[in-house]
């Protein structure tokens, strides 16, 4: 009689038949939504190079297949399931939610075996497996090694140093995993201690106000250089603002003295004696004469006329010069008590801070 092709009821069949997989387990499949791609292929199916993995479920049934697919949702596994005539490989997805844990299967290792036939019963010989199984990426045979080297030293410093960086952690008087340690304990790891949640968020908040302080103690120093900069170029400003008016006043009498010859040539040149003109200090009504000559004071005046222009362009910058730094002076004092401010709001957060760790300090202290 000639046999009938496979098809998805066969499938559904050697799922609930098939061994390892329960009746029961396709019950839950089905019933959580468990999505089975029933891709149905020859035993002379190539697969590609994937890792191997025992996925246990919460309901506590576990499942060893390849994952060909992982993301945060969902984990796919190839399965191969036996059948009375040939293997069957079914892709299988099972959501992360119903997940409990998946665990590597770790591969044949001919030269670890070769090593592990060599090592001898020394705890050294043992630490130096366990160090090489770490390099090799080798967890479970390295924690295997470190164990068995603390049962022949448990002393050495070697070994509690080991045993630590592959994970373990001492607590109630044995060496165990720490991962799995803090999940039945609550307790976190942090600065590689293990601690309370509280003892850790303290500890955390301490190094946070440790580093705000630090960070405000370089504030404050830049903010004191600045301040005591600004105080120089005040004083230096103030210093100037105070030489100015002296400059404008020696300035404008040079100006009135070149006007004054000016105006004494125009005198010599309208007088109507030759040489002789009325005295810059006549008295009105008594008659005073001053005998000059005129080449002189015609070089004077010259000399007057060339120079007023750069006096009077002296006069304007002098002037707004003295504007200048009289606002610059506004304006470092506004700068100054910003600066004060600043320093002064540093040094009391500083200080709330340093009070803070200390009251933070009470709860990891105990």
């Amino acid at each position: 009689m000639r046999k009938r092709p496979w098809g998805w009821s066969d499938l559904r069949f050697w799922l609930a038949r098939g061994p390892g997989v329960s009746r029961g387990g396709v019950r839950w499949l089905v019933s959580t939504g468990v999505s089975v791609l029933a891709s149905v292929l020859l035993s002379a199916l190539v697969r590609l190079p994937a890792e191997e993995v025992d996925v246990t479920l919460h309901s506590g049934e576990t499942i060893r297949g390849v994952v060909v697919g992982d993301d945060s949702e969902q984990i796919r596994l190839l399965r191969s399931i036996p059948t009375s005539s040939m293997p069957i490989d079914v892709v299988i997805t099972y959501p992360r939610s119903a997940i409990a844990q998946v665990q590597a299967i770790a591969q044949p290792n001919p030269e670890y075996d070769q090593r592990v036939a060599t090592v001898g019963a020394t705890a050294q010989g043992h630490i130096a497996l366990a160090k090489w199984c770490r390099d090799e990426d080798l967890p479970e045979q390295a924690r295997l090694q470190a164990m068995q080297a603390h049962a022949l030293a448990p002393s050495d410093p070697q070994v509690t140093t080991l045993l630590i960086d592959l994970g373990y952690t001492y607590a109630d008087g044995r060496w165990q995993d720490a991962n799995a340690y803090l999940l039945e304990t609550g307790r976190v790891r942090y600065a590689g201690r293990i601690m309370s949640q509280a003892e850790a968020d303290a500890l955390r908040s301490r190094a946070d106000n440790d580093q705000r302080v630090a960070e405000l103690i370089q504030q404050v120093g830049a903010s004191a250089a600045r301040l005591d900069a600004l105080r120089q170029s005040f004083a230096g400003v103030s210093r100037a603002l105070l030489e100015v008016p002296d400059m404008l006043s020696a300035n404008q009498d040079r100006i009135s003295q070149a006007r004054l010859l000016e105006r004494r040539f125009d005198q010599l040149l309208d007088a109507t004696e030759p040489g002789v003109i009325a005295s810059p200090g006549s008295v009105p009504g008594v008659k005073q004469q001053e005998h000059l000559d005129e080449a002189t004071l015609r070089a004077q005046a010259e000399a007057a006329y060339q120079a007023l222009p750069q006096l009077l362009k002296n006069q304007a910058d002098l002037n707004r010069k003295l504007q200048t730094l009289a606002a610059g002076k506004r304006n470092l004092l506004e700068q100054m008590r910003d600066a004060e401010q600043a320093l002064a709001s540093a040094n009391a957060t500083i200080d709330e801070l340093k009070t803070d760790t200390e009251q933070l300090a009470a709860p990891a202290e105990r």
